[in-house]
């Protein structure tokens, strides 16, 4: 149950004292259905009351955001790091040149919706340091649970890379 003061929120509309507006987010835990209830007084204390419910089907859809390597640009390591929206996944970074060769593969990894960090210690397959330059890398999510993406299973972000040593 979430139960809040809004007043130090509301902003009256522009030209009223009598009109205004409570932006505010939330989050539903869990599917079903959910009843909001808001409380308004005015100066005085009269009081309105004001009841909705809400029926939450399906969640938060799966998805891989704010995916970034840190640093970048990279001297002898980096972290690259994501945010899961829902579940658990099975992560796998590939490293390519921008010619297209995949000169490392980290991963598969298992982690949990929320923020997530995968370490790369700058090396290729072969255990070389790869040359100044720009790469890219491709991030997959593959979630186990097939009916939390439908008919898509693995989501997918390809961002730059750039080593400077």
């Amino acid at each position: 149950e979430l139960d809040t003061m809004l007043s130090r929120e509301f902003v009256y509309d522009m030209g009223s004292t009598t009109r205004g507006r409570v932006k505010r987010d939330i989050d539903f835990e869990g599917d079903g259905e959910h009843e909001i209830l808001l409380v308004v007084s005015d100066n005085v204390g009269n009081r309105g009351y004001y009841s909705w419910y809400l029926e939450v089907e399906g969640g938060i859809t799966p998805e891989l955001t704010q995916v970034m390597n840190y640093p970048n640009p990279m001297e002898e390591r980096t972290d690259f790091t994501f945010i899961l929206t829902r579940g658990m996944a099975t992560v796998r970074i590939e490293i390519y040149t921008v010619g297209g060769r995949k000169i490392r593969e980290l991963g598969p990894v298992e982690v949990s919706s929320g923020f997530n960090t995968v370490h790369w210690d700058g090396r290729d397959e072969e255990g070389d340091q790869p040359s100044n330059g720009v790469y890219f890398y491709r991030i997959a999510a593959d979630w186990s649970d097939p009916e939390s993406l439908g008919s898509e299973k693995e989501l997918v972000e390809i961002e730059k890379l750039f080593i400077c040593r």
